[in-house]
């Protein structure tokens, strides 16, 4: 299967990177579909570190346009 490597995304470590993989979403396709919603129940990113979720679901869609 195929798995895209979300750490050049801004925002997104190793840790945030695992916890997707963990919760299915391995793609730039699966990430781009996503919703805020969805990504903050699976990241849990604490709120000091003001993780832009809407922030990764564009950089997902402009890497796969790109392609």
């Amino acid at each position: 299967d195929h798995v895209d490597d979300f750490e050049p995304l801004e925002g997104i470590g190793r840790t945030f990177e695992k916890r997707l993989y963990e919760a299915g979403i391995t793609t730039f396709e699966l990430l781009a579909a996503a919703t805020v919603d969805q990504l903050a129940e699976i990241v849990h990113a604490p709120a000091i570190q003001g993780v832009s979720y809407a922030g990764w679901i564009q950089q997902a869609q402009e890497l796969l346009a790109a392609r």
